[in-house]
């Protein structure tokens, strides 16, 4: 995975999204075990989308969590947050199956900025993004903390099924700085 300017064009193969978005785009390749290009793809909107954390799970799905600044960053119909919700950045998670056709991808945050820093998927395909947030009305479920509790920053955990069709929980909690 990296992050690529638009005015740079990478190569594409078997794209999910053909050409760069905007300013700038996380580009995902996956070769085989011959080193073959399978899929070679940009993943972002008209924004600026950090390069961030990535997993593979065992059946060969690809996972990527990072932020964007992009209003227009390219979510699913399923996605458990298909909108951009204000602020300077929020988070997103997206799943690419081992063709690289995009299976799910979704914004996470609220009004304000929301990092994803930490990303894992497990056995079941369920993913966990953890990052920090300002908003005040970051979307929570389950939660410990269900609102931002003011301070800098506040931590969250958001654990997504495999379908990315909803949030199994969201829980913010203060950080202590």
């Amino acid at each position: 995975m990296s992050r690529v300017a638009s005015a740079r064009p990478a190569p594409t193969a078997n794209p999910a999204q053909a050409a760069s978005g905007g300013s700038f785009d996380v580009y995902v390749t996956k070769l085989s075990p011959t080193g073959a290009v399978v899929y070679s793809t940009y993943i972002g909107g008209s924004g600026f989308e950090e390069t961030g954390r990535f997993a593979v799970d065992a059946s060969g799905n690809a996972y990527l969590a990072s932020s964007t600044t992009s209003t227009n960053f390219p979510t699913t119909p399923n996605a458990a947050q298909p909108t951009y919700m204000g602020g300077s950045q929020d988070a997103f998670v997206s799943k690419l199956n081992p063709a690289g056709a995009l299976v799910y991808s979704t914004y996470i945050g609220g009004g304000s900025t929301d990092f994803a820093h930490t990303f894992a998927v497990d056995a079941s395909g369920n993913a966990y993004v953890a990052g920090e947030t300002t908003s005040p009305n970051y979307p929570t479920v389950a939660a410990v903390q269900p609102a931002f509790a003011g301070g800098f920053f506040d931590t969250f955990l958001t654990k997504l099924d495999p379908t990315g069709s909803f949030r199994l929980f969201h829980l913010p909690r203060r950080q202590l700085l």
